[in-house]
């Protein structure tokens, strides 16, 4: 069974991601601070409370992935709430060799030559899907 670190479990996107691995066969181990409300309760969902001082605890725990999953908001008082900065979560993942994957809801689109079909918009979410190694 493949193994995968969720940063941020306890927020919707990676709750949501947490939850789509567990429906893949995947164990998770999700991150979330210290003083985390909104815990989800899960089947195979191990949960790591951490704060930034961790480091070394994040490392520990990892070794024991394959894959490190992290979602970036779009702002950047939301990317301020992160526990680990992106610049420490890609030095793990290359320490390491682990797979990474960044996500975010931040989509810079223009359409310079056709602005008539700014009406043309994608409006369901979009597929995702895990890969079955």
């Amino acid at each position: 069974m493949r193994k995968a670190l969720v940063f941020g479990a306890c927020q919707e996107m990676g709750n949501n991601l947490c939850r789509t691995l567990i429906n893949n066969d995947w164990d998770v181990i999700g991150i979330i601070r210290d003083d985390s409300a909104h815990v989800p309760i899960l089947s195979q969902l191990t949960l790591a409370e951490m704060n930034s001082d961790d480091l070394d605890f994040l490392y520990q725990i990892a070794k024991d992935v394959d894959t490190v999953f992290v979602h970036l908001p779009e702002s950047a008082a939301a990317r301020k709430e992160l526990i680990f900065s992106i610049e420490q979560i890609i030095a793990l993942s290359e320490q390491l060799h682990l797979r990474l994957v960044i996500t975010t809801n931040k989509y810079d689109v223009q359409q310079p030559l056709f602005p008539s079909l700014a009406f043309w918009k994608k409006t369901n979410p979009l597929l995702s899907a895990c890969p079955n190694d």
